[in-house]
């Protein structure tokens, strides 16, 4: 963002422009912890299959939080 801003880049176009270059790094990164998380699923143990599930569910409902929420409140912030 910053390195568009000293561009002279509007703030619009510098968010839209940040959020695009590392959307797709958080989430591959989150897809990657999220399918290690899952793989305890697999675990016999109900308390360990419970937390793996869960962590796996939460670490992916907090991205799409993150990538949908974060670009429009920043350019609100940011004006």
């Amino acid at each position: 963002y910053r390195r568009e801003r000293a561009t002279g880049v509007e703030p619009n176009t510098a968010a839209r422009a940040a959020s695009g270059g590392v959307g797709p790094a958080i989430a591959a990164s989150a897809l990657a912890l999220a399918a290690g998380f899952a793989v305890l699923a697999l675990s016999p143990v109900p308390a360990v299959r419970d937390f793996g599930l869960w962590s796996a569910f939460d670490l992916l409902l907090a991205t799409a939080a993150v990538l949908a929420l974060l670009p429009p409140l920043s350019r609100a912030w940011l004006k």
